[in-house]
């Protein structure tokens, strides 16, 4: 570690010691942790989950894992660990937080808290487990800046008990996208070639809620950060157009996924969270053949 970065993190702690409330209105965050479901792991656990619990101040924002351009999302590196083969991150639904002036300028995300939860893979069962992180990840409110933090967590050998956190924890992992098919629900990306920026997005959803949103992931990383158009409503079958974002400093600058394109869509309704990884296709399906029998 840098002298530089010591320092820098000497003069934080005196600021924290000597005004925790405001220090962390200024620096974004008041606290940030590695926590458990259960305070042990048994001779027959396979895994376990433990969650980065990040505690934002008031009305700061850290990221999902594709935030849109203007956004960093959170990352981890392991620095020590023992009896570890695998940290697999279980990303809770984010929100789309729009800015109404610049909507190119929309992040995706987290406000307040974050509780990513992991899965955590031990080399061995039937052996204690730990993990020391070093986790960055970037905040913003009406200034927008970075962390990063060195944590750890021991889970001995033992019988396993509820922790504290546990029913926390499975507040967030009940907001992790499921990816089991649903006979209820179907969902589909289709590419515009009369307006190559568009991609819509047919959606057969029967529940109720009229504020669900679509978060769009593709292999370039191009940016969908400003709010889908709902263009077509029949009954369970929705139409939405999504519009790339004209700004983003790459090569796919205002042009959406091509036809045959890996993609990944979320959605995200009060009543249904799914995640669907398809290619986009060509056509605007049938409306009543695609909701047919749902």
């Amino acid at each position: 570690m840098s002298r530089i970065w010591c320092f820098a993190q000497i003069i934080l702690l005196s600021i924290l010691l000597t005004n925790p409330s405001t220090a962390a209105d200024e620096f974004g965050y008041r606290d940030i942790r590695l926590i458990s479901e259960k305070s042990a792991v048994s001779h027959e656990d396979k895994s376990a989950i433990i969650a980065i619990d990040i505690e934002l101040a008031p009305n700061w924002k850290t990221y999902w894992r594709s935030p849109g351009q203007t956004g960093i999302p959170l990352n981890f590196t392991i620095v020590d660990s023992n009896n570890v083969m695998d940290i697999v991150p279980l990303w809770p639904a984010p929100n789309r937080f729009v800015n109404k002036r610049f909507p190119s300028l929309s992040t995706i995300g987290y406000m307040d808290r974050l509780i990513l939860p992991l899965r955590l893979v031990p080399v061995r069962n039937g052996q204690a487990v730990s993990v020391v992180l070093d986790i960055s990840f970037s905040l913003c409110n009406d200034m927008c800046m970075g962390a990063v933090e060195r944590v750890g967590i021991t889970l001995p050998i033992g019988i396993p008990k509820r922790t504290e956190e546990a029913k926390i924890i499975e507040s967030w992992l009940a907001r992790v996208p499921t990816k089991k098919a649903l006979d209820k629900f179907r969902i589909l990306a289709i590419g515009n070639r009369d307006s190559p920026e568009e991609l819509r997005v047919a959606v057969c959803y029967l529940g109720t809620d009229t504020g669900a949103d679509i978060f769009i992931e593709d292999p370039a990383k191009t940016s969908f950060v400003a709010p889908l158009d709902l263009i077509e409503s029949q009954g369970a079958f929705k139409l939405y157009v999504a519009k790339a974002d004209p700004s983003l400093a790459s090569n796919q600058s205002g042009v959406a996924p091509l036809i045959g394109t890996p993609i990944t869509l979320t959605f995200v309704a009060n009543d249904l969270i799914h995640e669907h990884k398809s290619t986009v296709g060509l056509t605007v399906p049938d409306r009543n053949q695609f909701c047919l029998d749902r």
